[in-house]
């Protein structure tokens, strides 16, 4: 279900995007190839420091392997570069297709949702639905995924390397990892949930005084104003600090159980 909202959701950015699925499609493959060239440059180094390590080093295929991790490494972070241009270009027109949308539904929405919700709590939410769609975009696609397929092209080095029986404890103990963070994350959604409420108070707050500084000048209230404050801001403290805490001691149990 989840899955479903955050698709539908890139999909009605994507109305705001025409190039959106062409610019993805080119920052991916070259997500692809660099998660390919990535194992290549270990994997000729290791045979390099292997021939020149035996007893009878055959010199050619030394400088063979040299010449082939100069490249490959070469290639590598040149390839970084284009990929960080081509993302980056990608990124900042995602990230304004979902500001035009989220706008756009605004001017849209009731008046009675409208007024209900502080400015503050909505320039947050719709600060915070850009940089999380963006995140979301490159740890699920351009981290995850490439990940994924660094390790299977890994996986093709150390059977070679090790053998089969090693590589499948290799992959268990891979997916016991993934398992265990998964867990963890889940536990600490509501965490999460809790942090950005505190930003929405905090936010909310400021933008509600700022509509009301005439008042408060003519009213002459600024000993009480300098009062409230405190409470508002130790009520932010204790929710974030209270929140990093439990999220620290779940990364901790985290560490010590992989």
């Amino acid at each position: 279900m989840r899955i479903k909202k955050i698709l539908t959701y890139i999909v009605a950015v994507a109305n705001h995007y025409p190039d959106m699925r062409r610019d993805f499609i080119v920052s991916s493959l070259l997500m692809i190839i660099i998660a390919g060239v990535n194992v290549l440059f270990p994997y000729f180094l290791s045979r390099s420091v292997n021939i020149i390590s035996s007893p009878q080093p055959h010199y050619q295929n030394f400088y063979l392997f040299v010449l082939l991790f100069g490249i490959s490494w070469t290639a590598a972070n040149m390839l970084e570069w284009l990929k960080n241009i081509a993302s980056a270009t990608f990124l900042v027109k995602t990230e304004a297709a979902m500001h035009s949308l989220l706008y756009i539904k605004i001017i849209y929405a009731k008046l009675s949702i409208i007024s209900d919700t502080s400015p503050g709590q909505i320039i947050e939410e719709i600060s915070r639905g850009r940089s999380s769609l963006i995140s979301l975009i490159h740890t699920l696609f351009w981290g995850l995924f490439p990940l994924i397929i660094q390790v299977f092209f890994s996986l093709f080095f150390i059977i070679q390397a090790v053998g089969p029986v090693l590589s499948l404890f290799f992959m268990i103990a891979l997916s016991l990892f993934f398992i265990v963070s998964y867990y963890f994350s889940r536990l600490s959604e509501s965490i999460h949930h809790n942090i950005m409420d505190a930003h929405n108070a905090l936010t909310g707050h400021l933008a509600e005084k700022l509509t009301l500084l005439d008042d408060i000048k003519i009213n002459n209230a600024f000993y009480k104003e300098k009062n409230s404050i405190g409470s508002v801001t130790d009520a932010f403290i204790r929710a974030v600090s209270s929140g990093n805490k439990k999220i620290g001691i779940y990364m901790i149990y985290q560490c010590f159980f992989l």
